[in-house]
C-alpha cells in the first residue's frame, strides 16, 4: 500500500509540475496543480484501501454466518 501511494504521489506531483509550467496562467504556477494532484492521489489511495479492508471484513462475517471456515 505505502509503496503504491508513494509512487502515485510522485507521479502526480511530476504531472502537476509539468502542467503548471506549461499552462499559460498569470501569475506563473498559480494553479498549484503540483500540490492538488498529489493530494488527490493520496486521498484516492486511502479510500481504495479502506474500501478493500471493509470488503474483507464483510466477506469474513458472511462466512461465519454460513458456518464455513
Amino acid at each position: 500500500m505505502y509503496g503504491k501511494m508513494i509512487a502515485l504521489t510522485l507521479l502526480a506531483w511530476f504531472m502537476g509540475l509539468l502542467l503548471d509550467a506549461n499552462i499559460g496562467f498569470e501569475p506563473m504556477g498559480f494553479l498549484c496543480l503540483r500540490v492538488v494532484f498529489p493530494l488527490i492521489a493520496v486521498g484516492l489511495c486511502l479510500l481504495f484501501e479502506i474500501r478493500r479492508q471493509n470488503t474483507k471484513k464483510d466477506t469474513s462475517l458472511s462466512e461465519r454466518e454460513n458456518g464455513t471456515p
